[in-house]
């Protein structure tokens, strides 16, 4: 955990941080309804600028770590531009907001150089160096680079497997690392692990398309093998190591034949996610629908564990609100997910609009905080929970994280509330472990808490401790409204 990520979770695990976050939204929770919106709405907009920034930052830091070596850390690392030094601190998110038009210029001119080696020509030349100032904020900078931009950037600028994982983990709010359910995610690994070129992952993309159009595998999607998701990254780290020992002029056309032999299995939804969806959301539902027997936070993060750890059996009659026999049930997903979005808006919300109560704070294409919904399935055909239900939909971090938020809150109990910061700590320090453990094995990215969706949720808790009266659930819907105009 790098010192920016590091500070951020540790504010709101340290009782004393904890304490000015107190002060700062019992003076909120004083201000009249307008005031309040507009105090919460530049909190959020504080997130969001810095998160905006991330590309450069990350590249900041990614680079002052290879120049720093195994000098400690902390020292000012020296890089050359041209025939000219210049020197490098320890970067903090401060200093990347504060870095100079002069300083980029320079910075640029390095990555430039950096890339040099893997430049073919002048097309490539031109590409990279406008990758490089996108990252950098440098042009287009109200804008954020998509994932797409950043894996080309990466190839150019010779970042390993690693360095990518960690730069695409801290820049992108969603789920967008390396997904190895999905094929181009996986050549873009192989190309990472190779030291390879950009150029190489494009040809190997094009012939991946071509022969798996020209084969036909005996596999079959309902056949994949338990772990499959869990165990294709180390088993394509064996599998370049065999093939670089044992055929190297063929190890691209070993690596095709093996992706081609797993495509049945592959640029699916992971069945490992779903079903762990599947039970978090039955378990939230039947939670929705009873007015006695609620289990406490503890015991539902208890049961979330046990289901992501899949030791948790649910019911016949948990089970038939899915299924009919054997086959999941379009009719059943589609009313069980009507009526969890229902309850849970009467809960947590005043207004008509039931899919407010399933939103979560990202940030704009131009880095501004900016809600999302997962009432649409980005077709405009239906519900998203219902579609991820069904299991044609990815189940990504979002969905994951907004079912679990909604069930922690529904479990509050009004008759208790957190009487000290340190309570507060440790109610915030359980919402993590469990996300984190929930996330890791459904095999999406963790809980990152300098992002704004993760920042929303820890305040919001803090704020229901103000107000002493509401669920954080409400707290969020308050905090989420104040962004309504953006």
């Amino acid at each position: 955990m790098g010192l920016y990520t590091e500070g951020i979770t540790y504010s709101y695990l340290f009782p004393k941080k904890v304490e000015e976050m107190i002060d700062t939204t019992r003076d909120i929770e004083n201000m009249s309804p307008d005031a309040g919106a507009e105090a919460w709405k530049k909190l959020l907009e504080d997130f969001s600028s810095e998160y905006a920034i991330s590309s450069k930052f990350a590249l900041m830091r990614i680079f002052y770590a290879r120049l720093l070596g195994n000098e400690e850390l902390g020292e000012v690392v020296n890089y050359k531009a041209g025939d000219k030094t210049y020197e490098l601190c320890a970067p903090t998110v401060k200093q990347a907001e504060a870095f100079t038009r002069f300083n980029l210029s320079h910075f640029a001119e390095y990555l430039n150089e950096v890339a040099s080696d893997r430049i073919l020509d002048s097309s490539d030349k031109e590409s990279c160096s406008k990758l490089i100032d996108i990252a950098l904020k440098r042009t287009r900078s109200l804008t954020l680079i998509t994932k797409e931009e950043a894996l080309r950037l990466g190839h150019y600028l010779g970042l390993d497997l690693l360095e990518m994982s960690w730069f695409l983990n801290r820049v992108f709010v969603l789920d967008e690392s390396f997904n190895f359910k999905l094929s181009d995610d996986i050549i873009d690994a192989y190309v990472f692990i190779n030291n390879d070129s950009c150029r190489k992952a494009i040809e190997l993309k094009e012939r991946y398309k071509q022969s798996k159009k020209n084969t036909i595998t005996d596999s079959a999607p309902d056949d994949k093998p338990d772990g499959f998701t869990e165990h294709i990254e180390p088993d394509l780290k064996e599998k370049i190591d065999y093939w670089k020992k044992n055929s190297p002029e063929k190890i691209d056309d070993c690596f095709i034949e093996w992706l081609v032999d797993n495509s049945a299995y592959l640029d699916k939804p992971s069945g490992t996610a779903t079903a762990i969806y599947r039970d978090i959301f039955v378990y939230i539902y039947n939670i929705c629908t009873t007015t006695h027997n609620i289990p406490s936070s503890d015991e539902f993060a208890d049961n979330m564990i046990k289901i992501a750890n899949r030791t948790y059996k649910p019911s016949e009659d948990q089970r038939d609100l899915l299924y009919d026999g054997s086959q999941i049930s379009p009719d059943k997903c589609a009313n069980i997910s009507g009526a969890a979005m229902t309850t849970i808006k009467e809960i947590f919300t005043d207004t008509d609009d039931r899919q407010q109560a399933w939103r979560w704070v990202g940030a704009s294409f131009t880095g501004r905080a900016q809600l999302k919904d997962v009432h649409l399935d980005g077709k405009g055909t239906g519900s998203l929970l219902e579609s991820l239900l069904m299991g044609k939909t990815y189940v990504n971090k979002q969905d994951i994280l907004i079912l679990l938020w909604n069930g922690f809150c529904l479990c509050w109990d009004n008759e208790w509330s957190l009487k000290d910061p340190e309570d507060i700590c440790e109610t915030i320090a359980a919402l993590m472990e469990t996300a984190n453990v929930v996330l890791e094995k459904s095999y999406l990215t963790g809980f990152y808490p300098p992002h704004p969706m993760e920042q929303v949720m820890m305040r919001s808790i803090i704020s229901a401790h103000v107000d002493g009266t509401q669920s954080p659930g409400f707290s969020y819907s308050v905090i989420c409204n104040s962004l309504k105009n953006n």
